[in-house]
């Protein structure tokens, strides 16, 4: 008995740690001088003029972290792009996959456009299945962060030159 709930609490705590180093690993980038960046794309990021934020995660994202991810993302701010990097994700379980669909639903009610980059076929298939890539649409997915941030550009200046509605 006491080897068993040895096992348990070694794996509990393993969970925890692991958790720990999932939640760490999760980055909200608003400058272009962050080290994620090379020199094109951190050009490219500083002509969103602050209007696109960054969501960097990378490492496997499980359900340790999706409650942290839920929470520390409650409020993104009033930017007009939300750009999802999922570059550095090779796999992303069940509850971390809803937790992303609650962080794309979230910018979508406040009016952002949600750009996903680097989706894999493993992270992809999950998103997929869930229901979660339904939500952003296809031509709002990209391989690199290049094509998301030159997409992000061309977002941010159309909603600059958008006019004003004004309610009559």
């Amino acid at each position: 008995t006491a080897v068993g709930v040895g096992i348990v609490l070694a794996s509990l705590a393993f969970v925890k740690e692991a958790a720990e180093v999932q939640v760490e690993s999760i980055r909200l980038v608003e400058s272009e001088h962050a080290e994620l960046f090379n020199p094109q794309e951190a050009e490219l990021f500083r002509r969103c003029q602050k209007r696109a934020l960054v969501l960097h995660l990378s490492g496997l994202m499980s359900f340790g972290a999706a409650n942290e991810m839920a929470r520390k993302f409650k409020s993104l701010g009033s930017h007009d792009v939300l750009i999802i990097d999922l570059l550095d994700v090779p796999r992303v379980d069940t509850s971390a996959g809803l937790a992303l669909e609650g962080l794309i639903s979230r910018a979508l009610n406040a009016d952002q456009e949600v750009i996903l980059v680097g989706l894999n076929y493993s992270v992809a298939r999950l998103l997929g299945r869930l229901g979660s890539l339904d939500l952003v649409k296809e031509t709002h997915r990209f391989s690199t962060r290049i094509e998301g941030l030159n997409a992000a550009v061309e977002m941010v200046m159309a909603k600059m030159t958008m006019p004003v509605q004004v309610p009559v």
